[in-house]
């Protein structure tokens, strides 16, 4: 599931695969040329078929050229030849290595696209390889770019997802029900944190139908609602308290009034809850902590990789684990529904019902 949404906002890129965004990288290398590169790797034991993604591009900058028009030449920001791999140990020995393929993900089976944006969409490059990690063992990255030869390397523990390990407790019962209804009220969220988790985001999918009355034609859509983002781990049992409104805000926001002989119905949700480690945590703190008022400097970005064994020599991004659980296909409760349809604050939505009515 998880795609990701690389740079400022790392507690989304928990929410949404950090490194699938579109945003990439632009680098101003000054005169003599220099190799730059932006790698970004979540390495995720909950992933589908466990299947294992690596985002790594270059930085570029141009003193005669439009750099808006070079962004959006592949070439310009991907690699033509790296070698990429992740080693896996088990109390520092060599146990298996993996080999990772280059693939343009918008040709996968379950296609991952590329937001629009100044930074070429087409195609959408990355490294993936399929494995079971194994929460015991640590894991390291090496790319090797055969033109240059530098080799860039990291390593990470994996975050362990295993059911008794990370527990969802609320929203979880054969039945459950999402109690949004009253906007002035709060919904309380429980959990069991794994141990490598620092952090967690708290994310619903969002499914509804778009019906137009006079063509009769049904579109199924859904967004992504950040319910909760960078919650700092305090214990092993979490709790996370959110306001209703936030639901509100947040599908107002993204579904908009409803066009003219549009009606909509809502479907059933799905419900994450990611946790990540504290590799990402470091990121997001360190990268909050640029700039402000009384900042007279530009301060370094935050990365565990290494370019021939300098940390942060000419590289940027992240390698760290995140861990995924999926809390179900989830409906509201009838309270909540009425709310959708006949609150004040979504009313111009012009939801009508359920799909299942």
């Amino acid at each position: 599931m998880l795609k990701f949404v690389p740079m400022k906002n790392l507690g989304f890129l928990l929410l949404t695969l950090l490194f699938l965004g579109s945003c990439d990288s632009d680098f101003k290398v000054g005169a003599d040329y220099k190799e730059v590169t932006i790698i970004y790797g979540l390495l995720d034991a909950g992933n589908a078929g466990g299947m294992q993604y690596i985002k790594i591009t270059k930085g570029f900058y141009s003193e005669t050229e439009d750099n808006t028009i070079l962004a959006a030449n592949p070439d310009s920001i991907y690699y033509n030849d790296l070698d990429v791999k992740v080693e896996e140990y088990n109390n520092g020995n060599l146990s298996n290595t993996f080999t990772c393929n280059k693939v343009d993900l918008a040709t996968l089976p379950e296609p991952i696209l590329k937001e629009e944006g100044d930074f070429a969409s087409n195609p959408n490059y990355a490294y993936i390889f399929p494995a079971s990690l194994d929460p015991k063992r640590e894991y390291k990255l090496i790319v090797k770019n055969n033109e240059s030869g530098s080799v860039i390397t990291a390593n990470t523990g994996i975050i362990d997802t295993t059911k008794n390990v990370f527990t969802i407790i609320k929203p979880f019962t054969a039945n459950a029900q999402l109690q949004f209804a009253d906007p002035n009220q709060n919904y309380i969220f429980s959990w069991k944190a794994p141990e490598r988790a620092a952090l967690f985001d708290i994310l619903l999918q969002f499914y509804y139908d778009d019906i137009n009355l006079v063509t009769k034609d049904t579109v199924k859509k859904h967004f992504d609602m950040p319910l909760g983002t960078s919650i700092p781990r305090t214990n092993a049992a979490m709790s996370y308290n959110m306001e209703n409104l936030v639901f509100y805000s947040l599908l107002n926001a993204n579904v908009g009034a409803a066009p003219t002989n549009v009606v909509r119905r809502v479907d059933t949700t799905k419900l994450y809850f990611i946790g990540g480690d504290t590799v990402i945590q470091k990121y997001i703190d360190v990268n909050n902590a640029q700039g402000g008022l009384t900042s007279d400097q530009i301060k370094p970005f935050f990365t565990n990789l290494s370019r021939d064994g300098v940390r942060g020599k000419d590289v940027l991004g992240i390698f760290g684990s995140r861990a995924t659980r999926f809390a179900g296909d989830l409906v509201f409760d009838d309270a909540t529904y009425d709310s959708i349809i006949n609150g004040s604050k979504t009313r111009s939505l012009n939801f009508v019902g359920r799909s299942i009515d």
